[in-house]
């Protein structure tokens, strides 16, 4: 849709300023088109909008210097020429004619011109509007020197002499002097007035002024305002003319004309006096047409007028603001006005900056987003060749604890020491053998484990104990070589509390059965193995392998120790249970 505006010329940089004016705008330097503005209109906006106003804001730029005045100066009443001597011809006397005085000093007497043949006169016929020679014919000079018979001499202004026409003999002899409005101070280049001369002969003889109409145009024009609005939605720099001004007008014709008995005050009334007189008459609003004033100067009588009402200029001026949004047009702060660099924000990070239609700086930002981490999938493995488990960080496969036995009794001659492994471990000298008959054990020595004792069965055999379960292989088994044996090492004064270490699994060989229950499968828990100071329960290898400094056995070894070692207790503790029976019987 077309915009009914009228533009100016847009600013553009380069356009031949009067003036260039900064906009307050940050750092930005513009300048606006000043074809169109005075010095000062352009001025008043340079300070206007240094005060940053927003939309719609206004001021005024003072009233148009454009009105139309008459360019005329009065020169004063001692150099200017009056609409008569403008309008008549100039000349001389072509005889010296002899003239009479009608009244006065001299009123009666026959005079004379003196220097008749230099006097300047003036043709009043040649000066009427309406030329009229029935009364004859009439030369003006502002002053004339008159002789009188007996050689007198006086010197009268502003006379009108009566003169031949056309070789017709002159009817009247008599001069005129104080005939004024001849040379009235209203000159014929003041456009303010005009004049309708009439028998400038009747003028002459009767000295009525009324044969001279004056007329005065009064017009008073009323000069426009300029308004300037500001307008966001142009760019900064632009001027655009919505509304031309137009000057007003009251106009108001006046007639008049001279009083007759002015004398020598009709210089006192000049065509400023008269013309300003005219003015405060019409703006008095009750004048009405036709209206009849008596003024000093003469009569007037108000002819017609009216009045058109200026129309305001007005101009749109275009402002610049920066705007700071994000990418869905979310303001993160007010615009400011001018133009400015972008700013940070928290949270958001700056995009682009761009240029709005209207000329607006507008900052871009997006919001920061943090990016929510996604759970790890479970890996499916790939490669179907089972690899050995990796040894956790802290949990490791509780070594099973060596359980504290019961109290072997001590067996003579052996001093308390270990009891060693039968030579011949063979259902002889295994409590669960033959129940037939009794066997006597040899007399051991002091010194010497007797090599293959025979226990004494008792009369209520202790029944054959449910074999232990074989524990199951895990799928994965040991590895030949083991990687490392991470078997702690019991010393003889262990520190308390040891970090357990990893275990790794090794192959089991089953157990021959030694306990009458079967033991349940543990479970694998981390427990803290328990110390046990006495090393009396110590295995002769262990011991022997810590006063040496060694590292304890393990995997197969570990569990052929333990083995022997249950094995070696649960004999002892059936020879105990023997020799109780034997000393009973």
């Amino acid at each position: 849709m077309k915009k009914n505006k009228k533009s100016l010329k847009k600013a553009t940089v380069g356009v031949s300023l009067l003036m260039s004016s900064v906009l307050l705008c940050g750092n930005t330097l513009k300048t606006y088109a000043q074809a169109d503005l005075t010095p000062e209109e352009s001025q008043k906006l340079t300070e206007f909008l240094a005060t940053q106003p927003t939309n719609g804001a206004r001021t005024s730029l003072g009233l148009t210097n454009n009105v139309s005045h008459s360019t005329y100066k009065f020169k004063g009443v001692n150099n200017y020429t009056s609409i008569f001597e403008s309008r008549a011809t100039k000349t001389k006397l072509d005889k010296d004619y002899e003239f009479t005085f009608i009244d006065g000093d001299h009123a009666g007497e026959i005079v004379h011109v003196k220097n008749w043949q230099d006097l300047d006169c003036f043709d009043l016929s040649t000066a009427e509007n309406h030329p009229d020679s029935s009364m004859g014919k009439f030369y003006f000079a502002k002053e004339v020197t008159f002789v009188t018979n007996d050689g007198t001499e006086f010197t009268e202004r502003n006379v009108a002499l009566p003169v031949e026409a056309d070789g017709i003999e002159r009817y009247d002899i008599t001069a005129y002097p104080n005939r004024y409005a001849f040379d009235y101070p209203i000159e014929e280049a003041d456009s303010r007035f005009t004049s309708d001369i009439g028998p400038t002969s009747d003028m002459a003889i009767s000295g009525a002024n009324g044969y001279w109409q004056l007329f005065a145009t009064v017009n008073e024009e009323i000069p426009y305002d300029t308004i300037a609005e500001i307008d966001e939605n142009l760019k900064q720099g632009e001027v655009v003319e919505v509304t031309q001004g137009e000057i007003g007008n009251k106009i108001g014709t006046f007639s008049f004309t001279i009083a007759d008995d002015l004398g020598s005050r009709y210089l006192d009334y000049d065509a400023d006096v008269i013309y300003n007189d005219l003015k405060d008459l019409f703006s008095t609003s009750s004048i009405q047409k036709d209206a009849f004033f008596v003024r000093d100067y003469g009569l007037v009588t108000y002819v017609e007028g009216g009045s058109v009402d200026p129309k305001t200029r007005v101009l749109h001026v275009g402002i610049d603001y920066t705007q700071y949004v994000t990418e869905d047009g979310t303001e993160l702060k007010t615009k400011e006005y001018g133009v400015h660099d972008k700013e940070t924000f928290t949270g958001y990070e700056f995009v682009e900056t761009r240029t709005a239609e209207n000329g607006d700086t507008v900052h871009v930002y997006k919001k920061v987003t943090t990016p929510t981490p996604e759970p790890e999938q479970p890996v499916t493995p790939t490669d179907p060749t089972p690899t050995q488990p990796e040894t956790p960080a802290n949990p490791v496969e509780e070594t099973p604890a060596v359980p504290n036995p019961t109290p072997e009794p001590e067996t003579p001659g052996n001093n308390g020491n270990t009891p060693v492994e039968p030579s011949n471990p063979d259902n002889s000298g295994n409590i669960n053998g033959d129940n037939g008959g009794e066997t006597t054990p040899g007399n051991p020595s002091d010194n010497n484990t007797p090599g293959n004792p025979t226990p004494e069965v008792p009369n209520n055999p202790t029944p054959n104990p449910t074999p232990e379960p074989t524990p199951e292989v895990p799928n994965n088994p040991t590895p030949e070589n083991p990687v490392e044996d991470n078997t702690p090492v019991v010393p003889n004064n262990p520190t308390p509390n040891p970090t357990p270490e990893p275990n790794v699994p090794v192959e089991e060989t089953p157990s021959q059965p030694v306990n009458p229950t079967p033991e349940p499968e543990k479970p694998n828990v981390v427990e803290e193995k328990p110390v046990n100071n006495n090393t009396g329960n110590q295995t002769y290898s262990e011991q022997k392998i810590e006063d040496k400094g060694g590292t304890p056995p393990t995997g197969d070894d570990l569990f052929v120790q333990f083995t022997t070692f249950l094995t070696t207790a649960i004999t002892g503790m059936g020879t105990l249970v023997i020799r109780n029976k034997m000393k009973e019987d």
